[in-house]
């Protein structure tokens, strides 16, 4: 997806925006028929239909290169800081962008105090935690009970509410953490189910394998088996051929250690 046109300072023209998502190009790809979309957007689209957006042809993955020169021309664009309904007036760099959202001082941050949902801008949340927050603690109950006193709720503490109130909440917590635990052990459960069949399979098809390898290596040996007998065959036929050519005694065929031939 693109970058907002309303973020920016200046008006962005039409020939920096995606013609699928309308936004400002972000990691703009140009196809080899000369479009330009963001690589979010184009990747998907190819893959899924196999053509250019516009139809004038077709178009593969490998048909989609990164437009180096306006990627870059797009990030030195000025745009606001996303903070600013909050207060910031910044101006910065689409490529600075980042780093100004995580040290901008109006960015938004819960309270840390317990309880409190309270959520401030960075350059107020301070104050708040340590000074005006309800939820501040600030002491033990001293008549007995132990709990924390809350900034908001000290001058009305009563113990017998207050410790009812706790009981109450703790008991949410733990129902809370039991159906998560509850949760955790399906999910397991389903994981481990999912692990084991994939185990089972892996083992059938290297069983398959296997047997398939050893048919392989029976029927090589059976034909290295074969080819070694029809050499001797061969061998033997030669050797004879040889004796009655040149006149040799047949007795000689049937000593079992002719010393030429290893018979």
């Amino acid at each position: 997806m693109g970058f907002d046109v309303d973020n920016f300072v200046t008006t962005v023209g039409v020939d920096l925006r995606c013609e699928l998502c309308r936004g400002v190009l972000d990691n703009p790809i140009r196809t080899t028929c000369s479009h330009i979309f963001c690589s979010g957007c184009i990747l998907p689209w190819v893959v899924r239909t196999g053509k250019c957006p516009r139809g004038c042809q077709r178009l593969t993955p490998g048909d989609l290169g990164n437009d180096l020169q306006l990627r870059d021309c797009i990030l030195n664009l000025s745009v606001h800081c996303e903070f600013r309904d909050r207060g910031c007036r910044r101006l910065v760099r689409l490529r600075e962008i980042g780093t100004h959202r995580a040290e901008c001082d109006h960015r938004p941050l819960p309270c840390t105090n317990e309880d409190c949902k309270l959520v401030l801008s960075f350059r107020d949340l301070e104050k708040h935690v340590t000074g005006d927050c309800p939820y501040k603690e600030v002491g033990v109950c001293p008549r007995g009970c132990g709990l924390v006193l809350r900034q908001g709720s000290a001058g009305t503490h009563d113990c017998v509410p207050a410790l009812r109130a706790y009981i109450a909440g703790q008991e949410n917590k733990i129902n809370t953490m039991e159906t998560e635990l509850q949760r955790a052990r399906h999910s397991a459960t389903a994981r481990e189910q999912e692990l084991t069949n994939q185990i089972h399979a892996l083992r059938r098809e290297n069983q398959s394998q296997a047997l398939d390898h050893r048919r392989k290596l029976d029927d090589l040996s059976d034909r290295i088996q074969k080819r070694d007998i029809k050499h001797k065959n061969a061998a033997t036929v030669g050797f004879t051929s040889f004796v009655y050519i040149h006149g040799i005694k047949p007795r000689c065929l049937i000593i079992s250690t002719c010393p030429f031939f290893g018979f």
